[in-house]
């Protein structure tokens, strides 16, 4: 070969070689301009909702969906997740925004993790029919993992549910629970490959609610740790109408489930004489302390209570300022008193 057509193919070779990539350039500048502008945002929504779609059986519709791409950040806003509820009730789920952030752990071993996502004003429905059917549509999981396990690996850091509302209507029964003003954080510690999550949950406005009762306002405040094979209850604190309940839980593995738990409760009886609406239930205070276990449908465990300022009102018979004091037991058989005979200020219990 002359020195004349080796030049002539190298300046083609150079020639082929910058076309390619100045055409790889400007494909790259496209899709940045593409994708950073926003332009792929509604293709993206579709595929986000057919995905929402496959996996949770329900329908999904999303106001608007945009996403950071240089900082790995995403928001929804308007998110809706019909489930099989009747036209014209609250969907199965709602929220204004959701938002999240993805952590990349580590590039060639191809690990991802979600750094946060926040949850505002999320809406949950839940509704059980006549049947006994419910507005939950049936999963589509391709993987046989529990539940839980899935959204282990799922490895988000820092989770928000924000000033949330939740309705169980039970048509059933009937019966329903209803509350607003809900907030709920999880922190995660530790190894992410096994994480342990530090959680609080406040719900300041929480309704019970039956045909036989009148409505029973309850608040809840719960510091809880949860990790994969267990949960453990520090320190619960619930408002029930007047009277209070303090309570600590643990359950060390799901797959062989036994709970622990210990409480305190310092009980209004003036709260049951009107929630039942039973006038001839006594009133007075109690305070009672107990711990005892719960495993395969069993609840069993020991007590003791202090009943002050009783007050019995019946047609035939009244009677102010007693009290009563005792033991009590929890087991198959139900709830078990030790008897004593009672001072003439005391009233005996069952």
């Amino acid at each position: 070969m002359t020195e004349q057509p080796r030049r002539g193919k190298w300046r083609w070779l150079r020639h082929v070689a910058w076309v390619l990539v100045a055409n790889i350039t400007l494909v790259l500048v496209a899709g940045i301009v593409f994708f950073g502008s926003g332009s792929a945002n509604p293709l993206i929504r579709r595929l986000a909702i057919r995905r929402i779609n496959a996996i949770t059986g329900g329908q999904t519709e999303i106001r608007s969906l945009s996403i950071q791409w240089l900082s790995l950040q995403a928001s929804v806003t308007g998110l809706v997740i019909h489930g099989k509820e009747p036209a014209g009730t609250e969907p199965l789920f709602a929220a204004e925004e959701v938002h999240a952030g993805l952590r990349i752990d580590s590039f060639w071993g191809r690990k991802v993790s979600l750094s946060d996502v926040i949850v505002r004003g999320p809406h949950v429905h839940i509704r059980v029919e006549k049947n006994g059917t419910t507005n939950v549509p049936s999963l589509r999981r391709t993987s046989t993992k529990p539940l839980r396990e899935t959204l282990f690996d799922l490895r988000i850091r820092h989770f928000e549910f924000l000033d949330g509302w939740m309705l169980y209507n039970n048509v059933k029964t009937p019966l329903a629970i209803e509350g607003s003003d809900l907030h709920l954080i999880l922190d995660a510690g530790g190894d992410m490959a096994r994480p342990l999550y530090a959680g609080n949950l406040d719900w300041k406005k929480l309704t019970f609610t039956d045909r036989q009762f009148l409505p029973l306002p309850i608040n809840a405040v719960v510091k809880f740790t949860v990790w994969r094979d267990g949960f453990t209850i520090e320190q619960g604190q619930f408002a029930i109408g007047t009277s209070r309940l303090d309570l600590q839980a643990e359950i060390s593995d799901f797959n062989s489930p036994q709970w622990k738990y210990r409480y305190r409760a310092w009980v209004n009886l003036a709260d049951f004489r009107k929630t039942l609406r039973s006038p001839m239930t006594p009133t007075g205070k109690v305070d009672l302390r107990g711990e005892g276990t719960y495993a395969g449908g069993d609840l069993a465990g020991t007590g003791n209570y202090s009943g002050s300022e009783i007050a019995l009102t019946y047609d035939i018979f009244h009677q102010s300022g007693l009290r009563s004091t005792g033991h009590y037991r929890l087991d198959k058989k139900g709830i078990g008193r030790q008897r004593k005979r009672p001072r003439h200020d005391e009233v005996a219990g069952p």
